[in-house]
C-alpha cells in the first residue's frame, strides 16, 4: 500500500504528543531504523526537483538528495 503525503499529514495529525516527538523510524526487512526527510535536487533524474523523501538515517547526505 502506498500514500501521499497528504495522507501521512492526515495520519501524523491523529498521533499524541509523545508518538510526535519521538524519532522518524523505518523499518527494512525485520530491522528498524532512524530515518530523516530530504528533498531531491536536480541530480536525480525520476523524481521531481524538490520531491520529499524519507530514508534511513546515515552519517552522510545521500547523493541527489538535500
Amino acid at each position: 500500500m502506498t500514500i501521499t503525503y497528504r495522507d501521512l499529514l492526515n495520519k501524523l495529525q491523529k498521533l499524541n504528543e509523545a508518538q510526535l516527538n519521538s524519532d522518524i523510524t523505518v523499518q527494512i526487512d525485520s530491522e528498524f531504523y532512524k530515518a530523516t526527510m530530504y528533498l531531491t535536487d536536480n541530480k536525480i533524474d525520476i523524481l521531481d526537483e524538490g520531491h520529499p523523501v524519507i530514508v534511513r538515517q546515515t552519517n552522510s547526505v545521500p547523493f541527489g538528495l538535500t
